[in-house]
């Protein structure tokens, strides 16, 4: 547990905002292809909860938009993020 835990705060301390939106990105794509397997295998309860845990992140994600820089932009990422 304390391994994890070290591990945890090392990330939290190396990664910028940026770094962990690009990693976030590539977990959900990660995850994107897991649900397609799952699905083709026939296991739509892990497929289903992985999903769930997909919109679960990319709604913390949308909560971490900075919309005070350029509106505009910031709004077209969290529709993306929506479809």
């Amino acid at each position: 547990m304390k391994v994890a835990s070290a591990y945890m705060n090392s990330q939290v301390l190396t990664l910028d905002g940026e770094q962990a939106f690009a990693e976030l990105y590539a977990r959900l794509a990660r995850w994107s292809d897991e649900i397609i397997a799952l699905q083709r295998r026939g296991d739509t309860a892990t497929a289903d909860g992985l999903i769930e845990r997909s919109m679960t992140l990319l709604t913390y994600m949308d909560r971490q938009i900075d919309i005070s820089g350029n509106y505009d932009i910031q709004t077209q990422i969290r529709r993306l993020q929506r479809f």
